[in-house]
């Protein structure tokens, strides 16, 4: 998934008014956490049509973060609430299995994000 991709899903799933680069920026930020996950210390710079680090199935975390920021900017609570459940499921399902995929099984080696 692209960013523009996220944002036109996000978009479409939450119409509002918000600029596209108010919606880069908070693809940067998540992109920055997927980034520190995957230990990319150099930081993570946001192609608008570049792909995104978090692959499929687990890229829908992309769009649900978008979900919940256009709905905390518009002060719905109840929206914000079940996107950030959402999100944090769908987050943890991908860190989650990208640790059994790509980092050592011993214990005290994890990276907190």
């Amino acid at each position: 998934m692209t960013p523009n991709q996220a944002i036109q899903r996000a978009d479409e799933l939450r119409p509002n008014a918000l600029s596209r680069d108010t919606k880069l920026l908070w693809l940067g930020e998540i992109e920055g956490q997927v980034g520190c996950l995957m230990g990319r210390e150099e930081g993570v710079h946001t192609d608008p049509d570049g792909e995104l680090l978090m692959q499929p199935p687990f890229d829908n975390i992309y769009y649900l973060y978008l979900c919940a920021r256009i709905d905390h900017a518009h002060q719905d609570g109840d929206l914000y609430y079940n996107d950030t459940v959402m999100f944090n499921a769908s987050f943890d399902r991908a860190k989650s299995h990208y640790r059994q995929q790509n980092l050592p099984q011993k214990r005290g080696n994890w990276r907190i994000c």
